[in-house]
């Protein structure tokens, strides 16, 4: 099946049924009360009825998303609202007297305990190791025969991707490519760094081996427990090193740092696959990435596209192209499907067009030639991303739907 079809599908077949019945009782229960009430009073009962659901809503968004999920885990909340909908049911069955006490108790016993025994199999069981507000993530493995390498998933994306006993060994290759690409241009000076996005800390903990402690990390990630797992399953070990974890949202940990820090590296990394956070993606951000940049200093950022006809990555660097004077867009060759490529802006120029590692795997990047990209920029009708409007998700649905098949 295609994507779209597939998520039809399976949202019907998993929710319609689930949604029709709690969506009945609300019409339900304002009609008792109104048939109870008098018929001057009926606008004030719909009124106090719609009142009381949206309360209902208000809380249960509140609960879900701050404690909930976080404490119990997507599948024990999901199953912990089940059962009180049917303790509920069997409450106001008995105050009615309604169906046998005989049969209640039954059907009572029966549910409780097929869902004891769903819960307690693994098809119900979370693979998560942590469950946080923002993702589901997960410790793997990267080698069958050893456990000195680990990968860290957030849903269900590789993130990272960590070696025990070889830090400075980078797996996925934009992050390598940052690494090699910063040594091009800055050499082996210690230098400062600000991080949009933690992840499993691959470079962070990288550069911690390499500068020996003499970078400047400054890392924003807005989930407290990943930095957790990766303090505690990854390797990641930034105590007495020269580091600053902000647990925020990137662009306003950028904004509260004082105006006359500069960074030689700006690296963009919170892009989640194709979910793309619309505010990290605008000229408005750009132009505060652009004041915090040194004179020699440069903006980079990982994104996946669809390679045939990048739409998002074409608006990108139309957008970056209003805040800075030099725009690059680097690739690793030979990739299948959707394609990673990395998109460099800076105030100065880089006159390479290819990048070939000197350390760790053997790897190599192309750069897209200036002359194509002037022209891919001019053929395609692509709007200048804004905090007013930013439709990433528009420009991403060709990748998504590439994908599908």
């Amino acid at each position: 099946m295609s994507l779209i079809t597939a998520i039809m599908l399976v949202s019907m077949s998993l929710f319609f049924l689930p949604s029709l019945f709690v969506g009945v009782v609300s019409p339900l229960a304002t009609k008792l009360a109104i048939d109870i009430a008098d018929n001057s009073d009926s606008g004030m009962v719909i009124g106090r009825m719609y009142a009381l659901g949206t309360v209902g809503a208000i809380f249960g968004a509140l609960m879900a998303g701050y404690l909930l999920i976080a404490t119990l885990g997507s599948r024990s909340t999901v199953l912990l609202i089940a059962s009180l909908y049917f303790a509920q049911g069997c409450l106001f069955a008995i105050i009615q007297g309604r169906g046998g006490n005989k049969l209640l108790l039954f059907a009572t016993l029966l549910c409780t305990g097929l869902a004891s025994i769903t819960y307690f199999t693994s098809s119900f069981r979370s693979q998560c190791y942590s469950e946080s507000s923002y993702f589901c993530i997960q410790i793997n493995s990267a080698n069958k025969w050893s456990d000195d390498v680990r990968l860290m998933a957030l849903d269900h994306l590789v993130h990272s991707i960590n070696d025990k006993k070889t830090p400075e060994l980078l797996h996925s290759p934009y992050v390598h490519f940052v690494d090699e690409y910063v040594e091009q241009r800055l050499g082996q000076e210690a230098i400062s760094a600000f991080f949009i996005g933690g992840g499993g800390f691959s470079l962070p903990r990288a550069w911690l081996e390499k500068y020996q402690g003499r970078a400047q990390l400054t890392i924003a990630e807005i989930d407290p427990d990943v930095t957790r797992v990766a303090r505690e399953m990854l390797w990641f070990d930034d105590q007495g090193a020269n580091t600053n974890i902000i647990h925020d949202d990137a662009r306003v940990a950028l904004n509260s740092i004082e105006s006359s820090k500069k960074f030689d590296l700006i690296f963009g990394d919170a892009f989640h696959d194709i979910s793309i956070p619309a505010h990290l993606v605008t000229r408005e951000f750009n132009e505060l990435v652009a004041s915090r940049l040194d004179e020699n200093g440069f903006y980079v950022v990982n994104v996946v596209d669809n390679p045939t006809k990048p739409a998002f990555l074409l608006s990108f660097v139309k957008t970056l192209r209003q805040s800075f004077s030099e725009t690059e867009i680097w690739f690793e060759p030979d990739q299948v499907g959707r394609t990673t490529f990395i998109v460099v802006a800076a105030k100065t120029s880089f006159v390479d067009n290819f990048l070939t590692a000197k350390n760790g795997f053997e790897r190599s990047w192309w750069r897209w030639p200036n002359r194509k990209l002037e022209k891919a920029l001019v053929l395609h009708s692509i709007p200048i991303l804004t905090d007013d409007l930013a439709p990433v998700e528009r420009l991403m649905s060709g990748t998504v739907l590439a994908g599908s098949h």
